[in-house]
């Protein structure tokens, strides 16, 4: 009898709220950055779900000695974010939400003297502190906040097959801004 009676009370909770929010930076996206984050709701006030960011661009540059570099970079960051609201899940109100990523940087890089290629893969850590605006499925955040790097390692290689490898264990701390626009269902 308990253990239906307990049934019947966690599936009238998620029945009675969203357990979901999509969200996107759409500022981002203005420059071809995907970034998205799933918020699940797991408590009355705390949320834990995925993020990912995908951006491919290509660049160009010309030298003063009439060489010119071409460059393809691929940008993969994957991690995962918790949401702590004030208020409680997709309600009105202050949000902290310390997230890891993990971030991966293909570069390709072709001249009219050698090609190169190198990756840098790197752990962020950050917390974002905002507020959020939640209506009936929409909503918007607004956020501002820290992220730190972590161990960063960078593998680069040249035309001929010679490759260099470094680690290194330099941090790099910064301040950050965060706007989403999203959907709860």
């Amino acid at each position: 009898m308990k253990k239906i009676i307990v049934c019947i009370l966690i599936f009238s909770s998620l029945a009675q709220a969203d357990t979901y929010n999509f969200r996107f930076s759409p500022i981002h996206a203005i420059v071809g950055y995907v970034n998205t984050n799933l918020d699940i709701a797991v408590s009355p006030n705390w949320t834990l779900g995925p993020s990912l960011g995908l951006w491919n661009f290509n660049s160009s540059s010309t030298t003063s000695s009439n060489s010119s570099n071409s460059y393809n970079y691929r940008i993969f960051a994957l991690g995962a974010r918790a949401n702590w609201f004030a208020n409680e899940v997709y309600k009105d109100g202050l949000v902290v939400g310390p997230n890891i990523e993990f971030m991966s940087i293909d570069v390709k890089s072709k001249s009219t003297t050698s090609d190169l290629s190198g990756k840098v893969t790197a752990t962020i850590l950050g917390c974002y502190v905002g507020y959020g605006w939640f209506w009936q499925s929409f909503n918007q955040m607004l956020s501002g906040g820290i992220r730190t790097v972590g161990s960063t390692k960078v593998k680069i290689e040249d035309s001929s097959g010679s490759t260099v490898d470094e680690a290194s264990g330099v941090s790099n701390t910064g301040l950050t801004l965060e706007y989403t626009l999203g959907w709860t269902f």
